[in-house]
């Protein structure tokens, strides 16, 4: 993918966290090279913390959202007298049904989403947000869920990652570094170390690994709703309901 000649690739020097308890142990360490290698730190909820108790200077996404509302606020009614800080205190600082939106709010996504051009980044500046370069998450365990004796319908759907695979797949989409498995940190670490060799290819397996993370993770889902339908005979089993006390699939 070409970057247009005016781009300035200091303003990718931010860095997205957001992983999931199990992999929380080597977070730190992970923020800290990151962190030594010039990149802001950005991430959220219980990412955030553990970064921060770790002495790294990070800033949650909850702040990023809030204060890009206030700037869009006070820019569309500069007559009420108010203030960013004021604003922005009186929204709910991304805590919405227990901070689930914070990732997937356009605010936020617009920070991967954002393209190469002047148009998207001036977007991005208005509001104060930053053109987030490199994106490291981990998604919910959706397979021990299901693989539990006593899981539930509810359990497992409480289970599927969404903002994840949302911000993975914007990610990747948008050419940016995205890691999805902690296995690939440290590679990613000597790939920083050796200045960035064969930057596309090196992205382009990135993004390969991120799309086909998000794909298996999502078939998953969809394999246990269905309980052995696949998704391409679904279609002609739904008459199926029709039928009063019919079982449509399995103890579902």
């Amino acid at each position: 993918m070409t970057v247009t000649p005016e781009w300035d690739s200091s303003r990718e020097m931010n860095a997205f966290f957001s992983v999931y308890d199990r992999d929380k142990p080597g977070l730190p360490a992970m923020a800290q090279a990151i962190h030594d290698h010039g990149y802001r730190l950005f991430a959220s909820g219980g990412s955030s913390r553990c970064i921060a108790e770790a002495g790294l200077p990070v800033t949650d996404v909850s702040q990023l959202i809030t204060g890009a509302i206030a700037r869009t606020f006070l820019q569309s009614f500069p007559d009420l007298g108010l203030d960013e800080e004021t604003i922005a205190g009186a929204m709910d600082g991304g805590e919405a049904f227990a901070h689930r939106l914070a990732t997937i709010s356009q605010q936020f996504e617009a920070t991967i989403l954002a393209r190469r051009f002047a148009v998207d980044l001036e977007w991005l500046e208005q509001r104060g947000l930053p053109f987030m370069g490199l994106v490291c998450v981990t998604f919910y365990p959706l397979g021990l869920e299901i693989a539990k004796s006593d899981s539930t319908l509810e359990s497992v759907l409480e289970m599927v990652d969404i903002g994840g695979p949302t911000m993975a797949d914007a990610a990747a989409k948008s050419f940016r570094d995205v890691l999805v498995d902690p296995e690939y940190w440290p590679i990613y670490l000597e790939w920083l170390d050796r200045q960035r060799p064969n930057e596309e290819l090196f992205r382009r397996l990135l993004s390969a690994k991120a799309f086909g993370v998000v794909s298996d993770y999502y078939g998953t889902a969809s394999r246990y709703l269905a309980q052995g339908i696949g998704h391409q005979d679904i279609l002609g089993q739904l008459p199926r309901c029709f039928a009063a006390g019919t079982p449509v699939i399995g103890h579902l």
